[in-house]
């Protein structure tokens, strides 16, 4: 696994990154939660780095019924990762579990808001009604092809990193597959036995099993996570 694939791997697990799936939404798109929807999408992604590197991460995506849901990394470039981040919709926390450490990270009231649809789907995409739209963050720019019907989950995807003229592609993801019928309650509980630890001791536990290092990380992602997961614990 490539450094810049280990570091955005344990970034997202911390704090549920991402552009394609969760994004607060502007004041003009209100969140309407779906009720009755349950599914599971597999997800294939890869990602370019600014070194030229590729990373190849396969994941999977869960809806419940309440509003639940759960991202989890499940391998990157062929290594189990098995990460998730969950969000309880009964008690509006998202929660990062590793299984591999046996590690829990929660963040109380940090809510799990989805990006909403606000178009009507206009043309078919896996036999669904899909549509397509453009979503913008600091400098990565993402072409998403969304399914109003399964909560605007991003069925395809493309983002890019826009500095000045230059536009490159970072990362594409498209959906594989999608279950209905078998999604795992287990996805959306950590077991009651895993360790509840602080981002920065969660990653460092993280690096030591799997044999990785990253100063940086140390020095500038650690000490932001931590400061998110402090403030959420002070609400």
């Amino acid at each position: 696994m490539s450094q810049d694939a280990a570091t955005w791997t344990l970034s997202l697990a911390m704090v549920a990154g991402g552009l394609w799936a969760f994004q607060k939404p502007a004041a003009s798109e209100p969140f309407r939660p779906l009720t009755g929807v349950r599914f599971m999408a597999e997800i294939e992604i890869e990602r370019n780095g600014a070194s030229g590197a590729k990373s190849f991460e396969r994941a999977r995506f869960a809806y419940r019924e309440d509003g639940s849901w759960v991202r989890e990394t499940v391998s990157v470039d062929g290594v189990p990762v098995n990460a998730r981040v969950i969000y309880n919709a009964a008690t509006n926390a998202r929660q990062s579990v590793s299984d591999s450490t046996k590690s829990k990270t929660t963040y109380p009231g940090m809510g799990g808001v989805l990006r909403p649809c606000t178009e009507a789907a206009n043309a078919q995409f896996m036999g669904l009604p899909v549509y397509e739209r453009t979503v913008k963050s600091g400098r990565k720019e993402a072409i998403q092809t969304v399914a109003p019907s399964l909560n605007c989950l991003v069925l395809q995807e493309k983002v890019f990193d826009v500095n000045g003229g230059e536009r490159r592609l970072f990362q594409e993801s498209r959906v594989v597959s999608i279950n209905r019928d078998d999604v795992p309650e287990a996805l959306f509980e950590a077991p009651t036995d895993y360790v509840e630890r602080s981002p920065s001791e969660a990653i460092a536990l993280e690096d030591a099993v799997h044999g990785r290092t990253c100063a940086e990380c140390e020095i500038r992602t650690n000490k932001k996570l931590d400061e998110v997961y402090s403030k959420s614990h002070r609400r």
